[in-house]
C-alpha cells in the first residue's frame, strides 16, 4: 500500500501528515505538530523519527521554510488549495491561513 509523507515548515511550527492510498482514494493515517524553538532541523529530524520510511512512495515540502528540506517543495498555496479540493471538492471557497508570523487568503473559485 503506497504511503506519502506532506511537512509544512513555518516560522514556528512543523506540521508532518501521512496519507495513504486506499480503495477509496487518499486517507489520513496521521499527523504531527511540534514547535521547533527556531532550530527547524533539529525538531523536523526528531519528528520524522516517529515515522516509517518503508513504503512511502513519495514526500513533499512547502511552507516558510521549506527550502531548508532536500525534498520536493510545493508552493504554499498550491498545496492549500489541493487539500481543501481533496476535502471539500471543486465549489468556490475562501481558505484563510493564520500563521504566527502571518496571514492569507486563497479565493478558490468553481471548476479551479
Amino acid at each position: 500500500m503506497d504511503r506519502y509523507i506532506g511537512i509544512d515548515v513555518g516560522a514556528e511550527n512543523i506540521k508532518v501528515v501521512e496519507l495513504r492510498q486506499g480503495g477509496a482514494g487518499l486517507e489520513f493515517v496521521r499527523r504531527e505538530r511540534r514547535a521547533h524553538q527556531k532550530n527547524p532541523g533539529a525538531a523536523l529530524l526528531e519528528l520524522l523519527d516517529g515515522f516509517e520510511w518503508e513504503g512511502v512512495r513519495s514526500a513533499a515540502v512547502t511552507g516558510r521554510l521549506g527550502r531548508q528540506v532536500g525534498l520536493l517543495r510545493v508552493p504554499l498555496q498550491q498545496a492549500q488549495a489541493a487539500g481543501f479540493r481533496h476535502l471539500h471538492g471543486t465549489g468556490p471557497a475562501t481558505v484563510v491561513s493564520i500563521g504566527s508570523r502571518g496571514f492569507s487568503v486563497l479565493e478558490l473559485r468553481e471548476g479551479g
